[in-house]
């Protein structure tokens, strides 16, 4: 019987953050597979997140 591989999640990395105006910071994928680009926005009372999802482009 072969070993199966041990596969973990892949993570989000925040050091490759890009601050791109005030208040706007955009987390580059890296080339990761399965790891998004992320945009953060914020805001006086809220932050929203723009997560561009994995599906097909």
């Amino acid at each position: 019987m072969s070993e199966e591989a041990v596969t973990t999640d892949p993570v989000v990395h925040v050091e490759g953050a890009q601050e791109l105006a005030r208040d706007l910071v955009v987390i580059p994928d890296r080339r990761v597979p399965l790891v998004p680009n992320i945009g953060v926005i914020g805001g006086h009372g809220a932050v929203l997140v723009v997560e561009t999802g994995m599906g097909p482009s």
